[in-house]
């Protein structure tokens, strides 16, 4: 689409910004390819990416969307109690005990989001499933992600 656009549309900014995001996004996902040619990826890492995948594939958006933030954020329990403003630590008011039991049983995934390529090709996975909702949209506008 970008390539059929012309001439005068092509110098705009946005037309611009969206072609270094096309090119960002070919650079991103490169690795991920080269680790599933190589099978060379963890296996639960492998397992939410076709989760994914396999929804975006479905026409399932919005299903596909809640797998994505369950590989990128998880699905731990997220600390609520007093802001930034109270005099009691975040650690006083969980428990110390409690908040080691809910990570033993919360598989860790931060770590692999750490690294720099990892995170890049997630980001890109998520693009190209934006991407793929705007040229092939579900029947059922329910199935949509934001």
């Amino acid at each position: 689409e970008l390539a059929e656009l012309p001439d005068e549309q092509k110098k705009t900014a946005a037309t611009k910004a969206a072609v270094a995001a096309h090119r960002q996004v070919r650079r991103d996902v490169r690795p991920l390819q080269k680790r599933l040619r190589m099978y060379r990826m963890e296996e639960w890492l492998l397992d939410k990416i076709y989760n994914i995948v396999k929804k975006a594939d479905d026409r399932e958006y919005r299903e596909a969307a809640e797998a994505y933030l369950d590989l990128t954020i998880g699905k731990a329990a997220w600390p609520v109690g007093i802001g930034c403003g109270g005099s009691m630590l975040m650690e006083d008011a969980i428990g110390l005990h409690d908040r080691f039991n809910r990570n033993a049983q919360v598989k860790d995934i931060s770590y692999a989001l750490n690294d720099e390529v990892t995170r890049k090709f997630v980001q890109a996975l998520k693009r190209l499933m934006n991407s793929a909702q705007k040229h092939w949209p579900p029947q059922d506008p329910s199935k949509l992600a934001n």
